[in-house]
């Protein structure tokens, strides 16, 4: 938009829109900050049905789309009156209540969609905790119960990348991460989803909410709380100065609002299989610029840890048995290459193995730089070609 005088742009807004909603809560604040110009149109004439459709009203009841937020001011506020509700699965819910909290979800996160509905009504897995403020609705989070021994049939295949399930998503990338089966017999909340009424948001409500949380896990025997958001720098702030910390993130921005996934947790029981701080090691490692390291840096924390050593080599042993993507390898090869490196280049038949694979993982070329230089047609092709190369390069140090 740089280069144009001016400019539109247009989507729906109403109702569950992933792209749509994404753009009035994520892009349109960023836009607003940056073009204080920047005129706002709502077209408000129906376009799909006619005036005061009844079709269009019955499905609005049926998916919760006609509640409103309700007022609320900081002025009439107070934290002596905090209600908190814990809901589970097939417990009746007062229906005003059910839409306030799909409201306030909706309104939070772009991506709450029907699904959680049906989520809050009968997913065993999944609990609800509403937090009221003289009998108005006013926060919610959605908590999801994982691990807890119930994938240990196949968590040998979970931690070497053979296998993914639906649903234990933070407990399976965990798992994944370490290259760990143990990881998943322990027992975590994932926060799903954390809303404050937009009105009372920076009173502190959010981190009560947590602190709630966190008593409530602990009296549970829960091993972990867990949560992954769109990282920016205000979400970053609240989840690090409430007691948690950062293990992972995703591999590319989100499409719809440009932020990367952060996932972080929260340890509440000791486990040397499961701790944070080295967890956090292998983030700090694996989030190094490739083109700084060298091998005096390999001497230096975190990538002398025994413990960052001790990953790297089951990611690097998955990915030689072909388990394992080398999207989710992190700085493993990188710092094996660095290692290897003196007795590599004298390897005179390896050396076209050697050079595609210090242009990949210590100069950071792109899929499309490698292809037109090595001449290989197809990601595909590139992926089975750079697993190749590096199995020859490894065989011959072993």
């Amino acid at each position: 938009v740089s280069s144009c005088k001016n400019f539109v742009l247009a989507t729906t807004t109403e109702g569950y829109e992933g792209t749509g909603r994404g753009f009035y809560t994520k892009l349109l604040p960023k836009l607003k900050q940056r073009y204080p110009s920047l005129q706002l149109i709502h077209m408000e004439t129906p376009i799909r049905y006619g005036e005061n459709d009844q079709l269009e009203a019955h499905l609005d009841e049926v998916f919760l789309l006609n509640h409103k937020i309700s007022a609320k001011s900081k002025e009439a506020f107070s934290h002596h009156d905090l209600v908190y509700q814990v809901h589970k699965a097939n417990e009746t819910l007062a229906h005003k209540d059910l839409q306030a909290a799909i409201n306030l979800l909706s309104h939070a996160h772009y991506q709450t969609t029907p699904e959680d509905i049906v989520r809050f009504m009968d997913s065993p897995d999944n609990f609800f905790v509403t937090l009221h403020s003289q009998s108005t609705l006013i926060g919610v989070a959605v908590v999801c119960e994982e691990g807890n021994g119930k994938l240990s049939s196949i968590d040998q295949e979970i931690a070497n990348g053979l296998r993914r399930v639906k649903g234990h998503q933070f407990a399976q990338k965990l798992s994944q991460l370490l290259s760990e089966p143990a990881v998943l017999a322990k027992k975590y909340w994932r926060i799903n989803r954390i809303a404050i009424h937009p009105n009372l948001q920076n009173l502190n409500l959010g981190t009560r909410f947590l602190t709630y949380l966190t008593t409530m896990a602990n009296h549970q025997g829960v091993d972990v709380l867990c949560a992954s958001f769109g990282s920016t720098q205000n979400t970053q702030n609240f989840w690090l100065q409430n007691g948690f910390m950062p293990i992972a993130q995703g591999a590319a921005p989100n499409k719809a609002t440009g932020e990367i996934s952060l996932f972080v947790m929260k340890q509440l029981t000791p486990n040397q299989n499961c701790n944070v701080k080295q967890i956090h090691l292998c983030y700090l490692a694996d989030n190094m610029n490739i083109s700084t390291l060298d091998l005096d840096a390999l001497k230096l924390p975190p990538l002398n840890d025994e413990y960052v050593i001790k990953v790297y080599h089951r990611r690097i042993l998955d990915y030689v048995n072909e388990t394992r993507s080398y999207m989710h390898l992190g700085n493993a090869i990188s710092v094996w290459l660095l290692q290897h490196e003196r007795a590599l280049n004298k390897l005179q038949e390896l050396t076209a193995d050697v050079s595609l694979l210090k242009t990949k993982w210590l100069e950071s070329a792109t899929d499309l730089e490698l292809q037109n230089q090595w001449r290989l047609n197809g990601r595909k092709k590139l992926y089975r070609e750079l697993q190749s190369a590096f199995q020859r390069c490894y065989w011959s140090q072993v």
